[in-house]
């Protein structure tokens, strides 16, 4: 029992004394934890423990102290160019970091205390933009207090590439920032720029580096942008496996209604065939006579390789249909057509019993007059005209003022091409020619330079749409000096096709005008035969004699079937315009060099095939001046002959300078400006003082103004599509 006593008073002692000794804590400081209590205490223990007093403790001393984080990477306002950048600093060891991205509430990583005051965040995700805010959070685990650091940095990502795969060259995606120019690459192989809109969305056609889009294969891509901050571009994206198909559907064949049909026309019509499985094909149709108009008339989507559609049916008439399909990836096919005509429906009579309507006193055809019908009396007005008194046949010209008669007659008739104004070079014909020189600039300010515009913007959509230039009359810019197009493996000889194509342009060019009979028209035709053979001859013997010598090399004749295009367009545009002499066009032979040819070998071949098929015009022009009077018709087929020669040459030469497609003008321009400047305004103006009546069209006022606004609108349209290609859509 004492000694049980005593150990009561010993551990009560020891009790006291750390109650006294103990320093008192900061009602802003946590209490110190008390230290592990010893197996043994004694009195001096006691006393020591009173008379020692604990200083303030340190951040790493106190754990439910929080202090300020530290920043030491990225740097304020460093600008990172990828998608996501390290954040480290340091703290008090006993702190939890969380480090938040800017604009987000949720951290990107969390940090636990540790023994280390050091902390790293490795990849904290950015968005593009600048003057963004990294917060980073420092808090106690113990007393859940907090404080907060920031860096502010700009930031430019990488664009991300969504696709698509197959692709016919456009590359898309999103992830850019507002309106920064985004460039794609290929490799070495394409590339392409594009700035993305306002969401960040892009999207790009990739091109070679001579403008040509990519052959069909597999391609590595990858992006980058740059924008207005940002004093470098970003870093490139992850790379993305793109497969191009840039190869063209077959064109789609229609199975119905056949070529040639001929039907009623009906509130609705039905096409269908075959194509390209998941193509879209597309039917149009072009009315086959004047007033032209096209119209669209259904499309469908190609399953299991059949299609069909249903659109309004087409009025009266006969139709080139056509139909063009667009694969998947955006390829489009060349367009098949078939002709059809369609008649209106008939209406049944109102009364059955109401007669059909013929000439008074008579009855139909194939019938007998009733015997209870008697025919009226006939009426003063209707009474027999006696036959008439010969009169001159229209558009013979008779010697001396006389009549023609007998059986040469109709043959002597005058036609278009039987006559035209020889050229003057007296003094008083000089503001002749200088009304031709002004209207050859108008037509170089308002219709060949905007054509070059124009065909530039049309160029560039076709690139940025995925489409290949179509087969057509210009094609695309070629090696050649002309427009060859040289014909397919073909079963037929080469000289039927050649002939076939030259009697076709002869048929053409005869219909720009028009002739009072049946013989002056047959005359004609042959005339103009002629005319167009002698025109082709010039133009590829001037070819093939000047490839070699030009440094062109090695040169043969092709024929341009398709030229046949052009050769109907303008002879259409002369008989409806009514154009005397008309504008004609008569090239259908050309000269294809050899592929190693130079650009300034080609430019040069050019610019002598139009000289010379110029100056041929201009010696068939003068000799007109020197032909006999028209008294007989070999007279009239010898003045037809050369002035066909003069009208066709002069305008071919003219046309072909417009620097577009396979045109000559195109290689002329290509090689040197100021040779395609020069020849420009002298063909022109030999152009307008024969083809054009320069004095009427001068002072026709209205017409003459509505031929320069029509010149203006075209030029404010080929001028907008060019602007618009150059500029507008590669930022849309």
């Amino acid at each position: 029992m004492p000694a049980g006593l005593f150990v009561g008073a010993a551990v009560l002692a020891v009790v006291l004394s750390l109650a006294v000794g103990a320093p008192t804590a900061r009602a802003d400081e946590p209490v110190a934890s008390a230290p592990p209590a010893t197996t043994a205490t004694t009195d001096a223990a006691a006393e020591n423990a009173a008379t020692t007093a604990t200083p303030a403790p340190t951040p790493s001393d106190d754990p439910a102290r929080t202090t300020t984080p530290t920043i030491t990477s990225p740097n304020p306002d460093e600008l990172i160019t990828t998608g996501s950048t390290s954040v480290r600093g340091s703290r008090d060891a006993a702190n939890e970091i969380q480090v938040f991205p800017p604009n987000s509430t949720e951290p990107a990583c969390i940090v636990p205390p540790s023994s280390s005051t050091a902390w790293g965040c490795a990849s904290v995700p950015l968005v593009s933009g600048p003057q963004q805010s990294i917060r980073v959070i420092a808090r106690n685990v113990i007393s859940n207090a907090t404080e907060t650091a920031s860096v502010t940095v700009s930031a430019l990502t990488p664009p991300i590439i969504t696709g698509p795969s197959p692709s016919n060259g456009m590359v898309s995606g999103n992830g850019a920032y507002p309106d920064a120019t985004v460039t794609v690459t290929a490799g070495a192989a394409a590339s392409c720029t594009v700035q993305a809109n306002a969401t960040g969305v892009w999207a790009c056609f990739l091109t070679q580096s001579d403008g040509t889009g990519l052959p069909s294969d597999s391609y590595t891509v990858s992006a980058s942008q740059t924008a207005s901050f940002a004093s470098s571009p970003s870093e490139k994206s992850a790379t993305a496996q793109i497969v191009i198909d840039s190869t063209p559907p077959a064109a789609p064949v229609i199975t119905s209604p056949r070529n040639g049909t001929h039907s009623v026309a009906a509130p609705r019509v039905t096409f269908s065939g075959t194509g390209e499985d998941g193509a879209t094909v597309n039917i149009d149709s072009v009315t086959k006579k004047p007033p032209f108009s096209s119209s669209s008339i259904c499309e469908a989507t190609v399953k299991s390789g059949h299609w069909s559609c249903t659109g309004k049916g087409l009025p009266a008439g006969s139709y080139d249909v056509t139909a063009l399909q667009i694969d998947a990836v955006g390829n489009p096919s060349r367009a098949s057509a078939i002709t059809l005509s369609f008649t209106a429906a008939t209406t049944p009579p109102k009364s059955p019993t109401q007669p059909p309507s013929h000439a008074p006193g008579t009855h139909a055809p194939g019938s007998v007059a009733p015997p209870s019908q008697v025919a009226p009396a006939p009426d003063p007005s209707h009474t027999a005209t006696p036959a008439p008194t010969p009169t001159p046949t229209p558009g013979v010209i008779p010697p001396n003022g006389g009549e023609f008669d007998g059986p040469n007659a109709e043959w002597l008739a005058t036609t278009p091409y039987t006559s035209t104004s020889p050229p003057t070079i007296a003094p008083d014909a000089f503001p002749g020619w200088l009304r031709a020189l002004l209207l050859a600039v108008v037509a170089l300010l308002l219709l060949a330079l905007p054509a070059r515009l124009l065909a530039g913007a049309l160029s560039r959509s076709r690139v940025r749409n995925g489409m290949r230039a179509r087969s057509g009359i210009f094609g695309r810019n070629r090696s050649s000096a002309e427009l060859p197009s040289v014909v397919g493996t073909s079963a037929a000889p080469r000289w039927l096709v050649g002939a076939t194509v030259l009697v076709a342009t002869a048929a053409l060019v005869t219909l720009s005008s028009s002739a009072s009979n049946q013989p002056a028209y047959l005359r004609l035709l042959a005339a103009v035969a002629m005319a167009v053979v002698v025109v082709n001859a010039v133009w590829a013997l001037i070819g093939m004699l000047g490839a070699g010598h030009l440094g062109a090399g090695a040169a043969s004749v092709v024929i341009a079937p398709r030229a046949l295009f052009l050769v109907a367009l303008t002879a259409l545009l002369s008989r409806f315009t009514q154009l005397s002499p008309a504008l004609l066009f008569g090239l259908v032979l050309g000269v294809a060099v050899s592929e190693s040819a130079t650009t300034i070998a080609r430019g040069r071949l050019a610019a002598t095939q139009l000289a010379g098929l110029s100056a041929i015009g201009l010696i068939a022009w003068m000799l007109t001046a020197m032909l006999p009077a028209v008294t007989n018709p070999v007279a009239g087929f010898a003045a037809e002959v050369t002035n066909a020669v003069a009208i066709i040459s002069i305008g071919s030469a003219a046309v072909s300078l417009v620097p577009i497609g396979r045109l000559a003008g195109r290689a002329i321009f290509a090689w040197s400006r100021p040779v395609w400047l020069g020849l420009s305004l002298v063909i022109g103006t030999v152009f307008f003082a024969l083809l054009v009546p320069v004095d009427a069209l001068w002072r026709s006022g209205g017409g003459g103004l509505l031929l320069v606004g029509a010149g203006v609108g075209f030029a404010g349209v080929s001028l907008a599509a060019w602007l618009w290609m150059r500029y507008i859509e590669p930022a849309r």
